[in-house]
């Protein structure tokens, strides 16, 4: 769907079927707001397009119509805050198998670049922004999604402990132990709850200043000591 230049542009029908889509969110008439838009867009001036385009990619995105989405972010002129998500959505889908995988993308970098433009703008609600490092870390984006973890962390925002052992396993991974034992100690700050977490992450990062952990203490730890594994933080291995 190529929304410039598709009709002739109509600025007063346009405001007309954005305030009919208005009234459809209200009665979460999803399906209608939609159609509307969808319509609105194609008359629409330069001037109102971007944000008519931003509210779609977020309607396709929460209504998981990803056939859409694809349509939209390659044929959008620029990614606006959503249709760059919505364009991060879709890379993970590829990653993933998810849906039509020989569907058209963009390049991973030109997604990264406006991401990162949007993000330093304010553009994002902190949950956004959990669920853009969410993704970032399927896509293998270590750097930013170390940087995008502890900022929320810094921000008191609350991450879970999936999103927090992911970012770091794949920080691990990619032998990024500087910036991971920043995150540990951030981590470390948010509460009682995630002490014992910390000083697990730092015996998994051979970290020689590692509290050992007395058998009991920590399941996973227990259970990786009784498959093995071997923390360099107490020069031995627990377990079998």
């Amino acid at each position: 769907m190529k929304f410039l230049g598709a009709e002739p542009i109509d600025p007063t029908t346009s405001q007309r079927l954005v305030a009919q889509a208005a009234e459809s969110l209200g009665r979460s008439d999803w399906h209608g707001a939609v159609t509307y838009l969808e319509s609105a867009a194609i008359v629409a001036a330069a001037s109102t397009l971007p944000s008519i385009l931003d509210t779609l990619a977020s309607l396709y995105v929460t209504r998981n119509q990803h056939d859409k989405l694809a349509r939209l972010v390659v044929d959008a002129d620029d990614l606006t805050p959503q249709l760059a998500i919505g364009a991060l959505l879709l890379e993970r889908n590829w990653l993933l198998g998810i849906g039509d995988t020989n569907a058209p993308r963009l390049p991973l970098d030109q997604v990264l670049s406006r991401l990162r433009e949007h993000i330093g703008a304010g553009q994002y609600l902190a949950e956004e922004l959990v669920t853009i490092c969410s993704l970032l870390v399927v896509t293998g984006t270590v750097e930013m999604a170390l940087q995008l973890l502890q900022a929320l962390l810094e921000m008191r925002v609350q991450v879970d402990e999936e999103l927090a052992s992911r970012v770091l396993a794949l920080a691990l991974d990619r032998n990024r132990k500087a910036e991971a034992r920043i995150i540990i100690d951030l981590l470390a700050a948010a509460g009682d709850a995630w002490r014992v977490r910390s000083r697990r992450y730092r015996l998994l990062l051979g970290d020689p200043a590692a509290e050992p952990i007395v058998a009991g203490q920590d399941k996973v730890i227990d259970f990786m000591a009784s498959n093995g594994h071997r923390f360099r933080s107490t020069g031995r291995s627990r377990g079998r």
